[in-house]
């Protein structure tokens, strides 16, 4: 083996070895494009010195001499083994966490859609995990009502507002009252996904949503990202009366709904 390839070899090893501990020792590893750079050079300067280290001792041990030359050749030699382990590395843990996505995806992708569009599913980061509040409270624990106002709005959305707080309020007597959720994050991405979906599952079916596709019971109320009571064509700002509310009750339980102060028949 040359000289030069035992020094890439050489300032992989101690480049992977001495640049992760450097990494995590100085904090070097910043995010995105910065800390590729960071890395790199980490690795880079960490593979040039255990190179030159290794040639200083393997002169010792021949009884050469070792000068400046060797420790530039050397050097430059651990440098780009270096560079070139951690451009590995990262490449690697791209390509794992990939695979390891495309397994949760396929392992949690929403079957309810047909299954042309199976495979399209945008999934949340797999390692936030999203879970309904459903049956932490207990039989005898009683919710809020909570008002849905339509005043000022058309007999469209009124007529909308009520089908969904009749629906919803099925759904809430059949499982119990329900603690209310912040939609924000992940669960947030996964139920527009879902929207979008059915959207377009309507749209094959000739049956296109002439409003939006609302969320029966609202998503907050179940925090699950496909409505268990099914979806509702919501016109005007319905969907937005329906779930408007919610938000500022994250926390509180929910027995049901009631449109301008009356429960809905």
């Amino acid at each position: 083996m040359t000289g030069g390839a035992v020094g890439v070899l050489t300032g992989v090893l101690g480049g992977a070895g001495v640049g992760i501990a450097a990494r995590l020792g100085l904090g070097l590893a910043a995010r995105g494009g910065a800390g590729i750079a960071v890395r790199g050079l980490a690795y880079g300067f960490a593979g040039a010195g255990s190179n030159i280290a290794g040639g200083m001792f393997g002169a010792f041990l021949d009884g050469r001499s070792y000068g400046w030359g060797d420790a530039l050749s050397d050097g430059a030699w651990g440098f780009a083994g270096g560079v070139g382990g951690a451009g590995a590395a990262a490449a690697a843990t791209k390509l794992f966490k990939h695979i390891k996505n495309v397994k949760w995806q396929k392992a949690n992708e929403a079957k309810h859609l047909p299954e042309e569009l199976q495979d399209t599913v945008e999934c949340a980061d797999p390692d936030i995990l999203v879970t309904s509040p459903v049956s932490a409270l207990g039989d005898d624990v009683v919710g809020d009502l909570v008002d849905l106002s339509t005043k000022g709005r058309s007999s469209e959305e009124a007529a909308s507002v009520t089908q969904y707080a009749r629906r919803s309020n099925i759904w809430l007597a059949e499982n119990g009252p329900q603690t209310i959720v912040s939609t924000a994050g992940p669960l947030r991405k996964s139920a527009n996904v879902a929207v979008r979906h059915e959207k377009q599952r309507a749209a094959r079916a000739g049956t296109p949503y002439s409003g939006q596709a609302g969320h029966v019971p609202d998503t907050a109320i179940t925090g699950s990202a496909t409505p268990p009571a099914g979806w509702l064509d919501m016109p005007g700002y319905s969907n937005q009366i329906a779930g408007g509310v919610l938000s500022s009750r994250v926390g509180t339980v929910i027995q049901g709904f009631t449109v301008d102060g009356v429960v809905p028949d």
